[in-house]
């Protein structure tokens, strides 16, 4: 006897059908990631993440425990702790679901600045005992402002705008 899968396969979506959902997109990626932040809260924030990501910061009980139970949830990771602890305080300040966004794009892109540490050097550090780099103050502020370049339904920063605000918050 053979058995049927309940699974089926998805629909294919035809060029003039996607257009408009890729327009959407773009338009959500320009509004999330456009705006300047407010560099303190920014700041913040990526402590906020820092912490979570490293265990260094209370939580309830059993928080990071794996579910018992069926269904999707999110592993116990460093990023999604991380995420998580940053998204939930910007709850608790009130911070509108672009907002939140937006703070979250732009801390995950901390990742973006290690592909161009040749030219960033400047504001960071390699550190021999702890064999990793170091990123300077005005530099993780620069990343609260930065403009994006924007390409179809992908942005990536801006660098020669990101140094040039490193260097404006290094005075």
């Amino acid at each position: 006897m053979e058995s049927k899968s309940n699974t089926r396969q998805p629909k294919k979506i035809d060029a003039r059908q996607r257009a408009p959902v890729q327009s959407k997109v773009n338009e959500h990626i320009r509004a999330t990631v456009c705006e300047p932040l407010d560099v303190e809260t920014f700041m913040y924030m990526l402590h906020v993440f820092d912490a979570a990501a490293s265990r260094k910061m209370p939580s309830t009980l059993g928080a990071y425990t794996t579910p018992r139970r069926e269904g999707y949830y999110l592993t116990d990771t460093p990023i999604n702790r991380g995420i998580m602890a940053v998204t939930a305080e910007l709850k608790s300040i009130g911070a509108p679901a672009i907002q939140r966004t937006t703070y979250l794009w732009r801390i995950l892109d901390v990742s973006e600045l290690f592909e161009h540490t040749g030219r960033l050097g400047r504001f960071m550090t390699w550190s021999e005992s702890q064999r990793e780099w170091l990123i300077h103050d005005p530099l993780l502020r620069a990343l609260a402002v930065t403009r994006y370049k924007l390409s179809g339904s992908s942005a990536k920063l801006d660098i020669d705008h990101l140094i040039a605000c490193a260097e404006r918050f290094r005075r």
